[in-house]
């Protein structure tokens, strides 16, 4: 039968621990934390504060206890416990791109804000009716496929300036593409071109060098400053907002209609220079946002 202890709390009661594969483990563990009462020995797992998650990923491997017990305690700890506490990296993640929209307006060093989404190519199979007075647009429900691709969209919300492209793949040679128009088109005079995007595998510095020779890979990445939204929280990029106010949800059936589609959004919007002006700032995030903050613990006896 695994074993029990009868632990002293630092305010004299007497707390049970349970789980433990044998009574001597128990008996031990008990002794162990009365001498580090009486030494007055605190665990000190980073100086001054430490996360609930950081906390766990050290605690869980120092136990000695049967596996069925650690398996309740990961579970506890991974699907209640930390998620309630937040995560740091989302935290500090989020807090830098919020530090980056309260700049202000630098033509030198643009904010430019990237996203890109897929995109389904589909053709009627027969010709839709017409909407007329006391009636609407009517369509089978079967269509054709005609693949998919990818839209990117870029926008400097200070500037009031997009700029959207449909391509039938979004790799990484395909997004170097997009960024080498962006530095040497769009933007050829900036000093640096802050761009703020999300955590794709092909949105880093690293993909120029599996498109260009390393001198020229080097030279645009020198003038690029990347800003990652934090891993599931995207509703921080500015260019998945503008994306979302695209009429798109309908049927195109293939590339060079879309990109005409897109063509004319674009100088539509470009024409009457639409800002975005973020009020949303990291005091706002500390206070309404709180939940998504880490709980931390004073580094004190455990």
């Amino acid at each position: 039968m695994p074993g029990g202890s009868a632990t002293p709390t630092s305010d004299g009661h007497i707390a049970s621990i349970s789980g433990f594969t044998n009574q001597k483990t128990a008996d031990d563990y008990a002794t162990d934390v009365e001498t580090d009462q009486r030494r007055q020995v605190w665990i000190d797992l980073t100086p001054g504060r430490v996360s609930v998650e950081d906390w766990a990923t050290r605690w869980l491997p120092t136990l000695d206890v049967d596996l069925h017990t650690h398996g309740n305690y990961y579970g506890n700890l991974r699907n209640h416990i930390v998620p309630r506490q937040g995560n740091s990296a989302f935290a500090a993640a989020m807090e830098d791109v919020l530090a980056v929209y309260a700049r202000g307006h630098d033509p030198a060093r643009p904010v430019v804000c990237m996203d890109e989404k897929p995109y389904q190519l589909m053709a009627h199979t027969r010709d839709p009716i017409p909407a007329a007075p006391g009636q609407d647009l009517q369509q089978d429900s079967e269509y054709v496929r005609h693949g998919t691709c990818s839209i990117f969209c870029w926008v400097e919300p200070l500037g009031g300036w997009r700029r959207v492209d449909a391509q039938p793949q979004r790799t990484k040679i395909d997004w170097v593409g997009q960024v080498e128009r962006l530095l040497t088109v769009d933007y050829p005079d900036a000093e640096k071109v802050v761009l703020v995007t999300d955590n794709l595998n092909t949105h880093s510095v690293a993909s120029l060098y599996e498109a260009f020779d390393p001198a020229k890979a080097f030279a645009l990445a020198q003038r690029l400053e990347i800003h990652h939204t934090p891993k599931h929280g995207s509703w921080l990029n500015i260019a998945e907002i503008e994306l979302s106010r695209q009429c798109l949800d309908r049927r195109i059936a293939d590339l060079d209609a879309l990109n005409t589609e897109l063509a004319t959004w674009q100088a539509a919007t470009n024409a009457g220079q639409r800002q975005v002006d973020r009020h949303f700032t990291t005091d706002d995030a500390r206070t309404r946002l709180r939940h998504l903050y880490p709980q931390t613990l004073e580094a004190t006896a455990y």
